[in-house]
């Protein structure tokens, strides 16, 4: 534990201390006083009524949790975007005007959209572009931290990329529509990561903004900017996976993950990004009417087993093959050994393990057959 603790309160803390090994106590009269109602009381303090107590005692606040457990979860993107050195700060992002931007973000697990407002500075002309959309370089100020308004200090707050839609006759569906996938894949990585896997992956959060320019409205897709690391396409919404020649074994782990995960209702697919850290995913669902253009429905679905090899990390984490006739099966065997795999190292221990206390879980019957996918595959003329 780390200390100092106040003698005259050590025995009392003594209680806190058996609960909770790292928990740093500062002397507090209120703490004290606190801790001396519990006087004869030798029952263990539950977490909850730590908690409690520490706010009782002005040590921590509603508030502090609640942001201490959003700064923890966002973490793991987060370490991707810090570099030593603003490598934008040359670009004079910061000396931009500063617009008024709605926000507005999508919870997956309530499937809600949450509004708000952000001030916002965005380049004027794109800096980046690819076959849809343009990439603008944008610094948000922070919604978090009190100092940052009070300081204004724009050059400090963190760099963003803003998407915008190349074909200006672009739906407003179809901006919403991506960052819903985007958030969607975010919280099915978390339940991957549960089943830990070698390499756990994790999906930029994203929002979309909307500005007003000269009377007209605006929207962009955002999310932090990775600023080191090799941009990596694994797979995408056809079938096509490897674009490197390097197979690595977690990108389609994970995609074959999601279509388990959801009973066969849905499947996350175009993985690319840095490392680990992925954004810009598609979304193929039994609907086939939802998740944009590129969702493809059983036609996607059926591509993406048509190409995808089940190898030792699937088995590692227990999830169930699937059916494939002999012909395909060999066929994606043969493709598998035109590529080389990555090192992810399996260890035999867990994949034993694994596949008896996870098998279970993740195999229950899917919502679409493999007679629906191999009748959509056909349909869909693959090869």
């Amino acid at each position: 534990v780390a200390a100092p603790l106040h003698e005259a309160s050590s025995r009392r803390s003594s209680k806190l201390v058996s609960t909770l090994p790292t928990v740093t106590l500062l002397p507090s009269p209120a703490l004290e006083a606190l801790l001396g109602d519990r006087e004869d009381d030798d029952t263990p303090l539950t977490p909850q009524q730590l908690v409690q107590l520490l706010v009782d005692a002005g040590h921590l606040t509603r508030q502090n949790v609640a942001k201490e457990r959003w700064r923890t979860l966002l973490q793991p993107a987060l370490r991707m975007a810090l570099p030593a050195d603003d490598p934008w700060h040359s670009m004079d992002v910061h000396s931009l005007a500063t617009e008024l931007a709605k926000r507005w973000d999508y919870n997956s697990s309530t499937r809600k959209w949450e509004l708000s407002e952000v001030m916002v500075k965005v380049e004027r002309e794109p800096f980046a572009e690819g076959a849809m959309r343009e990439c603008y370089r944008m610094k948000k100020m922070s919604q978090v931290s009190p100092s940052f308004f009070y300081r204004m200090d724009w050059a400090a707050c963190n760099n963003y990329v803003a998407k915008r839609y190349k074909k200006r006759e672009t739906g407003r569906g179809t901006y919403f529509s991506d960052i819903e996938m985007q958030m969607l894949s975010k919280r099915l990585s978390r339940h991957y990561n549960a089943l830990a896997p070698p390499k756990a992956v994790d999906f930029l959060h994203a929002f979309v903004i909307e500005v007003e320019r000269g009377g007209e409205q605006m929207l962009f897709c955002v999310e932090r900017a990775i600023e080191r690391g090799s941009y990596v396409k694994h797979n995408n919404n056809a079938g096509s996976l490897d674009f490197d020649g390097l197979h690595r074994a977690t990108p389609n782990a994970f995609s074959r993950f999601t279509f388990h995960a959801s009973r066969g209702e849905l499947m996350v697919v175009d993985i690319q990004g840095v490392d680990d850290v992925y954004t810009d995913p598609q979304v193929h669902s039994l609907k086939g009417d939802d998740f944009g253009d590129g969702n493809l429905g059983l036609t996607g679905l059926a591509l993406f087993f048509s190409t995808s090899l089940y190898d030792g990390l699937c088995s590692q984490l227990g999830l169930p093959d699937f059916a494939l006739a002999a012909a395909e099966r060999a066929r994606v065997g043969r493709l598998s050994g035109s590529i080389r795999c990555d090192a992810t190292k399996l260890s035999s221990h867990a994949s034993s393990s694994a596949g008896a206390s996870r098998g279970r879980s993740c195999g229950e019957e899917p919502a679409v057959t493999a007679a629906q996918l191999n009748a959509a595959a056909a349909a869909g003329d693959v090869e």
